[in-house]
């Protein structure tokens, strides 16, 4: 004996369901990779001003600091 009539699937009706939450997931994401990178350049100028205030407190300048790089790398590539 059956129990109930069951109820026709609106497939429409459930792909726009889909479509609406996967379009609201999108959305997240974009905003949340927005915030990643503005994480990111806010971790790297930190990481720069932090660089920036050893190299003065060692009482050279950036280029000094860049010119002993290079020379370092110059010496033990060959």
């Amino acid at each position: 004996m059956p129990r109930g009539v069951r109820k026709k699937t609106d497939y429409g009706e459930q792909i726009k369901k889909i479509e609406e939450r996967i379009n609201r997931l999108k959305k997240s994401i974009t905003e949340l990779e927005m915030k990643k990178a503005e994480m990111q350049n806010l971790k790297e100028q930190d990481e720069l001003k932090r660089l920036n205030d050893l190299i003065k407190q060692a009482g050279s300048s950036p280029e000094e600091l860049i010119n002993a790089i290079v020379s370092h790398s110059v010496e033990h590539a060959s």
